[in-house]
């Protein structure tokens, strides 16, 4: 194969991927617009995080750094819950 048709093919290839990415990703964002906080946090967090966010879910054992007692974002917070920090930690 020449290296133009070596080049090209990996061109292809490399759209394919990128175009298969974004098209899980969109898919993702999708089915999360869909769902309550709530029913977002018992499907990806609860498992570390525990059903009442203290950080005591059934997988945190394994980690190397426990996680965090989500319910003391508020009280650190002198009584307001940090909104734009936490979204900003978490992303879009």
């Amino acid at each position: 194969m020449s290296r133009i048709g070596l080049s090209l093919c990996r061109v292809i290839i490399a759209v394919g991927l990128t175009i298969l990415f974004m098209s899980n990703v969109a898919a993702q964002k999708k089915q999360a617009m869909g769902e309550s906080g709530h029913d977002i946090f018992m499907h990806r967090g609860s498992s570390c995080r525990g059903k009442d966010g203290k950080g005591n879910g059934p997988a945190a054992s394994a980690l190397k750094i426990m996680p965090g007692d989500l319910t003391l974002l508020t009280k650190k917070n002198r009584g307001i819950f940090p909104a734009e920090r936490v979204t900003k930690i978490i992303g879009d």
